[in-house]
């Protein structure tokens, strides 16, 4: 509700963006927020004739644009990892148990496992392995070269 959205609102100033990244918000109430103030939002008035923020058509288009943005960056921090693997032509360990690798299904396995890619660039041209998957073998990779530092440490 209205007294809702205010009461969390408060406190330190918070942009649209913030705002619409809160739950249950959507575009119409940043708009109502800002052309007439809390007041504004609490009778669910725009306030003044004041134009909308966004274009109709944009609308929905900027609403989930924010409300993921996050997710969108770290979808791309993903592939520009995988790019820049593929691109060092990270290499895969001999015998590596692709059935360990969480995440992977039955068929990118049996794949993986006949075609026994020597690099994640070689991994990526196995018809049927998708590019999650490599991302799922990459932070498999990662994982392992942690727990082995890790140990290494501990021992050493």
């Amino acid at each position: 509700h209205a007294a809702g959205l205010i009461e969390r609102a408060a406190g330190p100033a918070r942009s649209g963006s913030q705002l619409l990244r809160m739950a249950g918000v959507d575009l119409a109430r940043v708009e109502r927020l800002v052309a007439g103030g809390a007041e504004g939002e609490l009778r669910g008035e725009l306030g003044g004739g004041a134009a909308p923020l966004v274009e109709p058509v944009a609308r929905e288009a900027v609403e989930v644009l924010v409300k993921y943005q996050g997710y969108i960056g770290q979808q791309e921090a993903r592939v520009r990892a995988a790019r820049k693997a593929a691109a060092a032509g990270v290499a895969l360990p001999a015998g590596l148990s692709y059935r360990a690798v969480p995440g992977l299904s039955h068929e990118e396995v049996e794949k993986l496992e006949a075609a026994q890619p020597a690099t994640i660039t070689a991994a990526q041209a196995v018809a049927g392995v998708t590019p999650a998957a490599i991302e799922r073998l990459l932070a498999h990779l990662q994982r392992a070269r942690t727990m082995r530092r890790a140990v290494g440490e501990e021992v050493g």
